[in-house]
């Protein structure tokens, strides 16, 4: 799958849309691995060179979890989505194993938004120690953030950016540091709120 374009999902209990291990390559039925980010021996970049696969207008509001999961990912572009509303995140990429410095994981141009004045989700009561996060940042790196903004996020369960996707679940756990590229985030009544919340 290469393009995924002006698609909707609207109050789905998990995700509005989950993506599972998707690595577009020039070769998609090679036998070789790919997997060079976790030391797994495999096809090189310029052997299997990966495809850009792009998800674009997409909105997604009130989902029970996420507007957006994709787990083991390739080189690929989220762009101009709107994520409204849901409650655990925004966008989560947990992985990003099958990527490079050349061929990253892009999300651009989304609007993120926690909460409007008309649902507010009442977590601070029916939920209290939920977080609700804009953006989850992967255990691994090569993931470019640019010209995201965050809409609403001041409320005590909330933060705009959460880092180690998964973390809290004891299979998922990473060590040492990971670097994650930013530019242009802006935030519209999030002032007073965690900008990061770590793991």
């Amino acid at each position: 799958m290469l393009e995924f374009k002006d698609n909707v999902a609207h109050g789905y209990k998990r995700y509005g849309l989950r993506i599972n291990a998707l690595q577009s390559r020039e070769k998609p039925c090679s036998t070789g691995r790919v997997d060079f980010r976790n030391g797994v021996p495999g096809e090189s970049t310029d052997v299997n060179k990966p495809i850009l696969s792009v998800f674009e207008n997409f909105l997604a509001f009130n989902c029970r979890d996420n507007g957006v999961q994709a787990e083991k990912m390739g080189h690929t572009l989220f762009k101009n989505m709107q994520l409204l509303e849901n409650r655990l995140g925004g966008i989560i990429v947990h992985t990003t194993n099958f990527t490079s410095k050349a061929f990253p994981v892009i999300l651009e141009d989304i609007l993120v938004v926690g909460h409007s004045t008309d649902n507010d989700h009442g977590k601070d009561e029916v939920h209290p120690d939920e977080k609700q996060s804009g953006v989850i940042l992967p255990t691994t790196e090569e993931i470019r953030v640019k010209n995201i903004q965050f809409v609403n996020f001041e409320k005590n369960f909330t933060n705009c950016f959460q880092t180690c996707a998964m973390c809290q679940n004891g299979d998922f756990l990473t060590t040492g540091g990971t670097h994650y590229e930013l530019e242009g985030i802006t935030f519209v009544g999030s002032v007073h709120q965690k900008i990061f919340f770590m793991g």
